[in-house]
């Protein structure tokens, strides 16, 4: 970012920048009427700048451009004592008001700090009230998942876009992702993080429905009836990580039995300490939820519980 700090700084000095044809700026070179890469072009056009591109193979183009940098380095960046960006920004100014504005020019014969009085000023527009918003630009593809790298992190964007390449575009503080197209798809604010998801279940309709999923599976429970509201309360405490897959095993025997059936099963199921979808079927199909015998609670106590009770759980054994 100092870099960028100090390219937007140039160009405020400058109404024409000479260019070597470098392909972050040149996409396609050409005396009459060159291809400017479109950021650059944005970028130049906001401060009122015109780019000069120098003639392809003609080392005399930019000349006096390289003399400038040569002067600059072996006169101020020797001297120079400090690494950082604002101590050098300082110096910088003042070595240019005092020493190289006021020196005799080799070529010109003239003293700049003079011409610029004398001649240039006049000629000056005015700055955009604000600088220009120079972002970091680079290029992604999405993953299985429908999220793209950036910085340690992953942001999502809608699955449509997965094995595409997209772009990004960040100014530190949001990321915006566009298409080939250039139509923006995403935006996320910056993770300040390492390793996080930034994800908008937008994006992902699958996901949208399992973060859900266990509302909407306690909200059906409750319509069975209360011995499954009490169920479902039960299964959740001992099973948190898996109860979802037995709680859609039970919702799905509503496409053959009513509401009554299923939460009487439930009621029995929960007499015995039992928990799993294949049980709670058998109940069903063997119509042992008519059954109204209340048994003692099976303990997890090994050998010294009564394993007849298994078999009056299931209808006895076969």
């Amino acid at each position: 970012m100092p870099y960028k700090r100090f390219l937007s700084s140039l160009v405020e000095f400058f109404q024409t920048v000479s260019i070597d044809n470098l392909k972050s700026a040149v996409l396609k070179a050409s005396f009459y009427e060159p291809s400017i890469q479109k950021e650059y072009a944005a970028f130049l056009s906001y401060y009122s700048c015109e780019p000069i591109t120098c003639r392809p193979r003609t080392k005399t183009d930019k000349g006096k451009v390289e003399s400038g940098i040569k002067y600059v380095k072996n006169n101020f960046l020797k001297g120079l004592d400090t690494k950082d960006y604002f101590e050098a920004k300082d110096s910088l100014r003042h070595w240019i008001n005092n020493t190289c504005n006021t020196r005799l020019h080799g070529t010109t014969r003239k003293v700049p700090k003079d011409e610029f009085k004398n001649i240039e000023k006049a000629h000056l527009t005015h700055l955009p009230i604000k600088r220009y918003e120079l972002l970091d630009i680079q290029k992604r593809t999405v993953n299985a998942y429908a999220h793209i790298s950036y910085k340690y992190n992953f942001y999502s964007v809608p699955r449509e876009y997965i094995g595409q390449e997209l772009t990004i575009k960040s100014n530190g503080s949001l990321i915006k992702i566009y298409d080939k197209h250039l139509r923006e798809v995403a935006l996320h604010q910056l993770c300040l993080s390492q390793g996080e998801f930034v994800t908008n279940t937008a994006h992902n309709p699958k996901l949208k429905n399992f973060l859900s999923r266990p509302y909407e599976y306690e909200q059906k429970m409750n319509e069975i009836g209360e011995d499954a509201k009490d169920f479902f309360s039960s299964i959740k405490n001992l099973k948190p990580n898996s109860y979802t897959r037995t709680i859609s095993g039970i919702l799905h025997l509503r496409d053959k039995y009513n509401n009554e059936i299923i939460n009487q099963s439930l009621k029995r199921a929960s007499l015995y300490g039992v928990y799993n979808y294949l049980s709670i079927k058998k109940i069903i199909e063997d119509g042992l939820y008519k059954n109204s015998d209340c048994f003692t609670s099976i303990l997890a106590g090994g050998f010294a519980n009564d394993l007849s009770i298994y078999d009056k759980l299931t209808g006895g054994s076969k």
